[in-house]
């Protein structure tokens, strides 16, 4: 996959796409770190290992992330529910149940340390507001580049779909941010 140029001081790399479960690809090497992470999650890390490979180069500081995710972990919230009509609700799981987990495991295991924000409301809502995020973002911390993703939930099962941009002028703007984003999720006007 290579970068494409979008606007003035901004190129984009992406997207990729993961649907169903990887857990299997990726739990059994970061078990000890991940104990509990929704299917959804681990289909993020897929979507996200796609491009985070070819970024290896860049300083996981400073590279920031935002995550749309409107159903949150809904494996999840599934198991709680009915665990929790038999009486035995495990503590443990709670933290796998916020809509911020999805992206947690990703962020663990690239070591992603520069800012982070979640957007548990439709990508129509987050996007405008995303994308300014994303734009100061990179004046405010001095990112290399923030990693979008999306989770939704399909008929099919999880879908993650994941987008980089970098910033290779001085000042990225959020309408240089949205013309990206509009490559990624194209039906969000």
């Amino acid at each position: 996959m290579s970068e494409k140029r979008c606007a003035s001081g901004i190129t984009w790399l992406g997207p990729a796409v993961w649907s169903g479960s990887t857990r299997d690809t990726f739990w059994p090497k970061h078990r000890r770190q991940i104990a509990f992470a929704d299917s959804a999650a681990w289909c993020l890390v897929g979507a996200a290992a796609t491009l985070l490979g070819q970024l290896d180069h860049l300083n996981p500081d400073r590279i920031g992330s935002i995550l749309i995710a409107p159903d949150g972990p809904v494996e999840t919230k599934r198991e709680i529910i009915a665990m929790a009509a038999k009486g035995q609700v495990s503590p443990m799981r709670f933290s796998a149940a916020t809509p911020s987990a999805l992206l947690a495991p990703t962020l663990i295991i690239y070591s992603l340390r520069g800012p982070s924000l979640n957007f548990p409301v439709s990508p129509s809502v987050a996007i405008p507001i995303a994308a300014c995020v994303a734009a100061r973002w990179f004046v405010s911390f001095d990112l290399e580049a923030v990693l979008f993703a999306t989770v939704s939930q399909e008929d099919a099962g999880p879908l993650a779909k994941a987008l980089v941009i970098k910033s290779t002028g001085p000042s990225p703007t959020a309408e240089g941010v949205i013309e990206c984003l509009k490559q990624f999720l194209p039906n969000q006007d």
